[in-house]
């Protein structure tokens, strides 16, 4: 179970990574993949997460004025975390084996107590409860 977990997290960061790709290319950003790869790279963390990357290029944005990116680039976060947040506790119920509604409570409640190691744990939690009940 836990490479189904490692499998399904590197699933999202993945569809991250591509989504940041697609954006950056199309907004003609001259270091499109290396801004994708820290993406994915950040993507990992769920404090930090992509927002640090496109606030801060939507704030450079703002300062020089082009408005059309900075908006362009703060709706496209919007997208992204809204496809993550859709995505994520389906790929990662279906990967397990468990409830979707549970995976996400999990991952709020863990994110919300401890972080990415609170996530972490409920989710072991969840899985190691479900692995006794078969």
């Amino acid at each position: 179970m836990l490479v189904n977990y490692l499998k399904s997290y590197s699933i999202l960061v993945s569809l991250t990574f591509i989504e940041s790709f697609i954006a950056f290319t199309s907004l003609k950003f001259n270091y499109a993949l290396l801004l994708s790869l820290l993406c994915a790279f950040l993507d990992i963390f769920p404090i930090l997460g992509i927002g640090l990357v496109y606030f801060s290029l939507a704030a450079y944005f703002l300062l020089v004025k082009n408005y059309y990116i900075a908006i362009a680039l703060v709706i496209i976060y919007i997208i992204i975390t809204i496809i993550r947040q859709i995505v994520e506790p389906k790929l990662v119920s279906s990967t397990l084996g468990l409830n979707p509604i549970f995976v996400l409570a999990s991952i709020y409640i863990g994110v919300k107590a401890y972080g990415f190691l609170g996530m972490l744990y409920l989710l072991f939690l969840m899985v190691f409860y479900n692995i006794l009940k078969k």
